[in-house]
């Protein structure tokens, strides 16, 4: 979508809405922006517009069809549409580490963030574990909601033992939830 800077103004009218392409959740959508308000948010809800959590912005699905549609309900306000990249969202590129690294040693006196929490998980249960954590993150989940659910699959993979995880099936998963149901 090519357009340029769109002022709409209306002369007793202060809030201004910012129109930008985002990226949420891997896919390109049109981010509506402007501080909470109940009217605008009335205005972005009826539009069909979705709210982010995430990029506290209502989003659209990225066509010209949305952009005019935003345009329009946004006529009595001023409009500023940004073609800057600088809202898009890239996943972050993995740092070249290795698993000795990413495990906080208990005889360093170095204050870090502890990202892996046990030493005697497999290297491809570790992996899992991160992979899950960057999903977590990625999705723009609370930090207590990544943690509980980091310290549920730690419990798991501590079951597990050296046993990879992905080796696991829809059935001796169900086996396993039923298990930690009866203990």
């Amino acid at each position: 979508m090519n357009v340029s800077t769109t002022r709409t103004k209306d002369p007793g009218d202060a809030l201004t809405i910012i129109i930008k392409k985002i990226l949420h959740r891997n896919i390109f959508r049109i981010g509506i922006f402007f501080p909470y308000n109940r009217t605008e948010n009335t205005i972005a809800n009826r539009i069909g517009g979705v709210y982010s959590k995430t990029f506290h912005c209502w989003h659209l699905p990225y066509s010209r069809e949305s952009y005019e549609l935003a345009l329009k309900a946004f006529k009595n306000y001023a409009v500023e549409v940004e073609k800057s990249p600088s809202i898009i969202v890239q996943p972050p590129e993995a740092p070249a580490t290795t698993i000795e690294q990413l495990i906080k040693k208990k005889d360093t006196g170095v204050k870090s963030r502890k990202i892996l929490p046990h030493t005697d998980l497999s290297e491809e249960n570790a992996l899992e574990w991160l992979r899950m954590e960057q999903q977590l993150q990625l999705k723009g989940y609370s930090t207590s909601t990544q943690n509980t659910y980091k310290n549920e699959l730690l419990i798991f993979m501590k079951h597990l033992k050296q046993v990879p995880a992905t080796s696991f099936g829809e059935d001796r998963i169900r086996s396993y939830l039923q298990y930690c149901y009866t203990t």
